[in-house]
């Protein structure tokens, strides 16, 4: 599982029309790390990641929501 941190707004991935990113998701940003990872057999888990960390926080939220990913994945 990968645990990603952006200051970038989760709008930014998986939008068309956005300049940078044009329409990838998170995982296609880090693909040739997943791509690494399975060929040392590792079995993926869906990534999880936080958006706006600097410009809009919600520390108490993403801590919630990265416990239930734990727990759904890992218990």
């Amino acid at each position: 599982m990968f645990s990603l941190t952006f200051d970038a707004p989760s709008g930014a991935f998986g939008d068309p029309s956005e300049y940078l990113m044009e329409g990838r998701s998170v995982d296609d940003l880090f693909f040739p790390m997943h791509v690494n990872y399975r060929y040392l057999a590792m079995q993926a888990v869906p990534t999880f990641s936080l958006q706006d960390v600097v410009v809009r926080p919600n520390v108490d939220c993403d801590l919630e929501r990265f416990g239930w990913r734990l727990a759904a994945h890992f218990c």
